[in-house]
């Protein structure tokens, strides 16, 4: 008898237990603006991203779906410019643009909205940008600011060089620079152009070479920098990309103006972002969240890109890629 009353005792705890901790999963939903913003001095249109978070008690992946993060025309987007000094200089809204599809995924596609700077908006490289955005439905606000990333200086290699690749080590072919005011992470592309004649077709292809990231020790501008480049690494790079043995009466040729380098730099705000995001190799995955958006999520900051262009490689380096060890088959002829 004992044990039956324990039993039925236990039952009914059991039962008042379950009935007690049920739990609402989601809570009461809260607008928040997500804002992806990188302002670039050496685009001539300024581009957006401004969405919302979304909660429903269904299948996420189904909201996702539905055009659930863009926001209707009560949206209003604006930059503020001003000097260091803080005297303001300008105001620019910005306009919902829909032009620009979006590629299949895990949310709606192909339409997608973006807000957009007015054609004819110069960004000015000494100024500071305000960013707000305001709802003006629920006068639900977000914000930011940023400065602008300035010019790398460039010193090699020098307008008018014919690239040699060959040099032996430790005099490798280096290129050099000189860090941007408000810079911070850098990366450095060098794209090479060749031409792929057919017996019906004559294609104008080119590869990137990527270098990779590297910061500059301070945001002042002006820190020596440089990356050296081995004298087998820029045929290895080569092979790694191209398709050897080509078809019967398929060859390639390099002409004139075969390489460009190009700097794409980005600011301080702009590399935490990337090192927070970047996959951990530690066992402990957990990582902190970076936002320099008030009042939502998101990045807003700023880059700037440097191009030289039309750099011809010198008649030893092209020999080599003729007929090197590690390009010989690629099909290059004089």
């Amino acid at each position: 008898m004992r044990s039956l009353n324990i039993a039925i005792l236990t039952f009914g705890v059991l039962i008042f237990t379950s009935c007690s901790t049920k739990v609402e999963i989601n809570a009461k939903w809260k607008e928040i603006p997500v804002i992806y913003g990188l302002l670039n001095p050496a685009d001539s249109i300024q581009y957006i991203k401004i969405n919302k978070a979304f909660l429903g008690n269904g299948n996420a992946l189904t909201y996702a779906q539905q055009d659930s993060t863009n926001y209707g025309s009560h949206l209003l987007a604006f930059l503020y410019e001003k000097d260091i000094y803080g005297t303001a200089i300008s105001t620019i809204q910005l306009r919902a643009d829909s032009s620009i599809l979006k590629d299949p995924g895990t949310f709606s596609s192909p339409k997608q909205i973006l807000y957009r700077t007015p054609s004819g908006t110069v960004i000015h490289k000494n100024s500071i940008y305000y960013f707000e955005v305001r709802n003006s439905e629920t006068q639900t606000t977000a914000s930011s600011s940023t400065t602008i990333v300035n010019d790398v200086n460039v010193s090699s290699p020098y307008p008018g060089t014919h690239i040699n690749f060959l040099s032996p080590q430790p005099n490798n072919f280096k290129v050099k620079w000189t860090s941007a005011l408000n810079g911070k992470l850098y990366n450095l592309v060098i794209r090479f152009h060749y031409i792929e004649y057919s017996p019906s077709d004559t294609l104008f292809k080119q590869i990137d070479w990527d270098f990779g990231n590297v910061e500059s020790l301070s945001l002042a501008g002006g820190e020596e920098m440089q990356q050296s480049i081995g004298p087998d690494d820029f045929y290895k790079f080569v092979a790694s990309r191209l398709t050897p043995n080509l078809p019967l009466g398929t060859y390639r040729k390099v002409n004139s103006s075969t390489l460009d380098f190009i700097w794409t730099v980005g600011g301080m705000d702009l590399s935490t972002y990337i090192a927070v995001n970047r996959p951990s190799l530690s066992i402990v995955q957990d990582r902190p969240e970076f936002t320099n958006i008030e009042g939502g999520y998101g990045i807003f900051s700023s880059r700037n890109r440097t191009s030289l262009t039309g750099f011809a490689l010198n008649p030893l380096t092209i020999d080599t890629l003729i007929a090197g060890q590690y390009t010989y088959n690629l099909g290059f002829i004089p």
